[in-house]
C-alpha cells in the first residue's frame, strides 16, 4: 500500500484567531516604530549646528536592538518551562538544529534592518501594505526551490496581491512628494522589497529544514 496522501489542514477557529492577532500586533508594531521615529528631542549637536536643536529619533539600529532585546525573555521562559518539566519530558535541542537556525536568524536580522530603515522614507500605511510582497516572494520560492505545487486559488491570490503592490509602489515613483517625509520614498519601497526577499528566504529555508527535526 502506498503512503497516505498529504491533506492540507483547513483553517480552524484557532488558526483564524492567531492570524488576526498577528495582523493586529504587526500593525501596532509598525505604528509604534513610526511614532518613535517622529518623536522630537534635543540631540547632540553636530559640526556647525546650534546647541539645543531638536531632532527626530531616526535611529533604526537602536530600534533593532530594542526589538531583539524584547525577544530575549522568551529564551528564559523556555528554560523555566523545561526546568518545571520532568527530565524525561524535557525537549532536547540538537546541535545541528542550532547551527541550521543561524541562516534564518541572519535573514531575519537583514529583513528587520531593511524594514526599519524603510520606515524613514515612507508612511506606515504604505510600509504595511508593501510588506505583503513577502507572500509573492514566498510563493515563487516554494514553487522554484521546494518544487511544491500551489493550487489555482493560491496563484489567484498572489496575482491580486502583486497587482496591489504594483499600484501601491507606483504612487511613490510617480509622485515622490506624496509621502511628505522629505526623503525619497522610492528608496523606502526598494528597502521594503529587499527586506521581504530576505524574509521569504527565511520562511522557505525554515520549511525546508524543519522536517528532519519536527517530523518526529
Amino acid at each position: 500500500m502506498g503512503e497516505p496522501e498529504h491533506v492540507e489542514p483547513s483553517c480552524s477557529f484557532k488558526a483564524a484567531v492567531t492570524f488576526f492577532l498577528g495582523l493586529l500586533f504587526g500593525t501596532f508594531s509598525a505604528l509604534t516604530c513610526k511614532m518613535a521615529y517622529d518623536a522630537q528631542s534635543v540631540g547632540l549637536p553636530e559640526e556647525g549646528e546650534a546647541v539645543g536643536l531638536e531632532k527626530a529619533f531616526d535611529k533604526p539600529i537602536m530600534m533593532l536592538l530594542l526589538m531583539f532585546l524584547a525577544m530575549v525573555p522568551a529564551l528564559f521562559m523556555f528554560l523555566v518551562q523545561q526546568w518545571l518539566r520532568r527530565p524525561e519530558e524535557r525537549e532536547a535541542v540538537p546541535r545541528s538544529l542550532l547551527i541550521a537556525l543561524i541562516v534564518p536568524c541572519i535573514c531575519d536580522l537583514i529583513c528587520t534592518v531593511l524594514l526599519l530603515e524603510a520606515q524613514l522614507y515612507i508612511t506606515a500605511s504604505m510600509w504595511q501594505m508593501l510588506r505583503g510582497t513577502v507572500i509573492i516572494i514566498t510563493a515563487i520560492l516554494k514553487r522554484v526551490v521546494l518544487a511544491k505545487q500551489l493550487q489555482a486559488h493560491m496563484w489567484s491570490g498572489v496575482v491580486i496581491i502583486a497587482a496591489a503592490m504594483a499600484l501601491t509602489a507606483l504612487t511613490s515613483f510617480l509622485d515622490p512628494e506624496s509621502q511628505g517625509s522629505g526623503k525619497d520614498p522610492r528608496i523606502g519601497v526598494c528597502l521594503v522589497l529587499l527586506g521581504c526577499l530576505a524574509q521569504g528566504v527565511q520562511y522557505v529555508f525554515e520549511e525546508k529544514v524543519r522536517g528532519p527535526w519536527f517530523a518526529q
